[in-house]
């Protein structure tokens, strides 16, 4: 068992997936069976209904631990964070309002507007032309450096 099994078997359990499948399945046959299986079940199943439960309470604060390096003056990993832990422990309406929150102040932060600022600048550097370079229009024929010379009325004898 790899890693990556651990990590599906986990997501299973916690209930972010609902199912899992064998690498051989055919995928279009198991989508097809799990939809009549939902069609089935009265009242359709919704994930505002649903409950999480954490196995480990520090696991968020543990999450901001390892990011502090690569995240250092950055505020949007932390209001990621943030915002996956108000899904967690608030309820439904209660955490997708706190997840706006979080959004609307990162959509109007100093950083978001640097952040377009710099990729306005990037986009327009790719739409003008590098400077000094020429268009073939204008380029002027390749000659030697003999050709050169004896064209320049002062190399001239």
């Amino acid at each position: 068992m790899t890693h990556l099994d651990l990590q599906k078997h986990t997501a299973r359990r916690l209930g972010i997936i609902d199912e899992l499948l064998p690498a051989n399945a055919d995928l279009h046959d198991a989508a097809i069976s799990y939809t009549m299986r939902l069609m089935d079940v009265r009242p359709f199943p919704r994930v505002r209904d649903r409950t999480v439960v954490l196995e480990d309470p520090g696991l968020f604060d543990a999450t901001r631990r390892s990011i502090a390096r690569r995240a250092r003056n950055q505020t949007a990993p932390y209001h990621c964070i943030a915002a996956v832990e108000a899904s967690c422990s608030l309820p439904f309406d209660e955490g997708c309002r706190r997840e706006a929150d979080l959004f609307k102040e990162l959509e109007d932060s100093a950083e978001a507007r640097a952040l377009r600022c710099a990729r306005c600048s990037i986009r327009s550097r790719r739409a003008m032309p590098l400077s000094g370079s020429a268009t073939s229009a204008t380029r002027r024929p390749r000659t030697s450096t003999a050709s050169r010379i004896s064209a320049d009325p002062i190399h001239r004898s």
